[in-house]
């Protein structure tokens, strides 16, 4: 319970963010923060100690923020960043495919556990990302993640704004 909070107090925090000459970089930063702490809260159908291969599509700053992810530990084992492309995804070389900014979306029938910020991301993945000015929130699509081998905590599906079964 108290890791729970400390994390929850983290998301918190970085949603106050200060003023910096690189706005960008700071909101890359707090993607890949709240990510990782979705990560943290999702069990992963790969067995315990595997390596959770993450690779990003689309923007090059923000697959430079995910890098400082790299071989952090998740409850299932550690991540390994990788920019990633639509053959790998395919391929099942990743765990997680994260689609950035206009990347688009997964293909039908994904393995990997997908992410993304197109509009309407939800329909298609598993994770979606919406910010507004400053702030992000995630939206959770339960019925794809557990297609795509994934499953979420109680407690992260209550943080979500929404939550989707399909």
């Amino acid at each position: 319970m108290r890791s729970f909070l400390l994390t929850i107090a983290l998301a918190i925090s970085l949603l106050v963010t200060p003023a910096h000459a690189d706005a960008a970089e700071d909101q890359f930063d707090l993607k890949v923060a709240i990510v990782f702490n979705i990560l943290r809260f999702t069990r992963f159908d790969v067995p315990h100690g595997s390596e959770v291969t993450l690779c990003v599509i689309g923007s090059a700053p923000l697959v430079r923020a995910f890098e400082k992810v790299d071989g952090e530990r998740l409850p299932v084992g550690r991540i390994v960043v990788r920019r990633g492309g639509r053959g790998a995804e395919v391929s099942g070389a990743c765990t997680i495919v994260y689609f950035a900014g206009d990347a688009g979306y997964p293909p039908s029938g994904a393995q990997a556990l997908t992410i993304g910020e197109a509009p309407g991301f939800a329909s298609h993945g598993a994770v979606a990302l919406h910010q507004f000015g400053r702030q992000i929130s995630f939206e959770i699509n339960t019925g794809v993640a557990a297609r795509q081998g994934a499953a979420f905590s109680a407690r992260l599906l209550n943080l979500a704004a929404g939550v989707r079964a399909r």
